[in-house]
């Protein structure tokens, strides 16, 4: 008797719950045992599906089919972490501006916690104030803890004070919120004032004059 798991976490993965359901079908059983680790013992059922809470770590979930008193069949196998608990946040402690436009950002790389799943990647997110984070920018997270993590927003509007944040996302989809920050772009000068041609003036003559520099803001 051959038993199909037909739904529940994809094999490989992790889930960000404790809380999952997995679902399994066999054309000819009538009975089925199933477990969450070899180690553990066989549960009887009649039930085609298995609605459980574990606590992090790992499930090595196995589950097989017998039509009526006949022995049990072949063992259909589901591999498969839950990790809830989110990753360290981010702390940036560097921006400087690179360019006209242009900004770098810089902090420590975290780690994930409880041994988790894994960093996914960081989400740089930034725009006119904390309440309108709108542009995003994907950052690998493969960088050692203790080594430096560098992110290059780009196509910023000059002259302007912006917020940002950084999150970390692990592979079971936890997220930790960094704390926002603000930083100011280049306005496109080099500090030096555009020297205009000479005017002469006729006796009694007066002028409005107006300066006009060119400054890094």
């Amino acid at each position: 008797v051959a038993t199909l798991i037909t739904s529940g976490p994809a094999e490989g993965s992790f889930v960000n719950t404790g809380t999952f359901s997995i679902t399994y079908e066999s054309p000819t059983a009538t009975r089925y045992q199933w477990r969450l680790r070899p180690q553990d013992p066989w549960i009887e059922s009649s039930e085609t599906s298995v609605t459980t809470t574990e606590p992090d770590g790992a499930i090595a979930f196995e589950v097989r089919g017998a039509a009526g008193d006949g022995a049990f069949g072949l063992i259909a196998r589901r591999n498969f972490g839950i990790d809830t608990v989110p990753p360290s946040a981010v702390d940036v402690d560097q921006s400087t501006r690179t360019g006209v436009g242009q900004v770098t950002v810089g902090w420590d790389a975290v780690a994930d916690n409880n041994s988790g799943s894994g960093l996914q990647r960081y989400v740089v997110r930034f725009g006119s104030d904390q309440n309108n984070l709108d542009s995003t920018l994907g950052v690998n997270a493969d960088t050692p803890v203790g080594l430096r993590v560098a992110a290059v927003l780009d196509g910023l509007q000059a002259c302007a004070t912006l917020t940002a944040r950084v999150d970390v996302e692990d592979n079971a989809g936890n997220v930790a919120t960094g704390a926002p920050f603000t930083f100011r772009t280049n306005c496109g000068g080099d500090g030096t004032f555009t020297e205009l041609a000479p005017v002469s003036f006729g006796a009694g003559e007066s002028v409005t004059a107006i300066g006009r520099g060119d400054f890094d803001g």
